[in-house]
């Protein structure tokens, strides 16, 4: 009985570092300034664009920590 080959690699999804990817963003989305005059819909959608960069930053700098931080277990 002859094994099966193993699946094909899927190509890289992400091949920005973290990095490069959150100054991506942050030259995309600066931070949103909405006047009176702005449509409220594109208003929202800026904010909640921002929203997300800066809980995607956040999560990143948790896990920059965790990684700096010594192991409890040596």
């Amino acid at each position: 009985m002859r094994r099966r080959p193993p699946p094909p690699r899927s190509p890289n999804l992400f091949p920005k570092t973290v990095e490069q990817f959150l100054a991506d963003l942050d030259r995309r989305f600066p931070e949103p300034r909405p006047s009176p005059t702005d449509d409220p819909r594109q208003v929202t959608w800026d904010l909640a664009q921002r929203a997300v960069y800066l809980t995607m930053q956040d999560a990143y700098e948790t896990s920059r920590r965790r990684e700096d931080a010594p192991d409890v277990f040596d």
